[in-house]
Formats: structure tokens, sequence, C-alpha cells
């Protein structure tokens, strides 16, 4: 009976990291979802059609009253309001925005304003 026992490990261990593979797989598909953008309120930060706000994550562009507010805010609007947008959620910021990867039609939005100039590369 001991020997039996002893030969079922390897199966559990299979098992049990099959299953957590998969289970990582399954929230990695569930981070990520596509939404429309309702409104942009900034050059880094938008407003999804549920309400759900969004910082952009790994960038960060002029806040209101600074110079270049006006431009990374209409550059974002003009890239992906009322767009379709892919999010790949990453958490959430201290402000309680979810702060996730961009993504319209494949292309990363952030790498986008950081490439046309409107933000910068987010150094913590």
């Amino acid at each position: 009976m001991k020997k039996f026992l002893w030969a079922l490990w390897p199966v559990l261990i299979i098992v049990v990291i099959v299953g957590g593979l998969i289970g990582f797989a399954g929230i990695m598909i569930i981070q990520t979802q596509a939404r429309t953008v309702d409104y942009v309120i900034d050059g880094d930060t938008l407003v999804m059609e549920s309400g759900e706000r969004v910082r952009i994550s790994n960038i960060d562009a002029p806040e209101k009253g600074e110079e270049g507010y006006d431009h990374a805010r209409i550059l974002l609007r003009t890239l992906i309001h009322d767009k379709y947008v892919e999010l790949e959620r990453l958490g959430e910021d201290k402000y309680g925005r979810t702060l996730a990867r961009v993504k319209l039609d494949g292309a990363d939005v952030g790498e986008m304003m950081i490439e046309l100039g409107a933000a910068r590369r987010w150094e913590e």
C-alpha cells in the first residue's frame, strides 16, 4: 500500500502544476478585456463607457496647468475616443483608478504617446 501511495506523488505534483498553469492562464484572460473609451481626462487617464477610470501604465503626461497638457489630452482623445480598446489590467493606482496597458488595434497606446512626444516614460 505504501508503494502505491508513493507512486501517486508524481501524478499529484503534475496535476497541481497543470492546474496552477490553467488557473494562471484564466486570470490573464480575465485581466484583458476590450472596452469602448467614453471620455479622455488628460494625456494618461481615460474613462471607459462603463464609467471605469483607467490610468495608462508606464507613462506620465502633463497635468492640467502644465505645459503640454492640452496637446497630450487632445492627442489621446484623437487616438482613442469612442474607439474599442483592449485593457490589460495591472492593478490600481493610489487614487483607485485601474492601472492598465491600453492597446488600440494591437498597438500600445502609451508607447504611441511617448513616440509622439505627448508623454514620457514613467520612472518610479
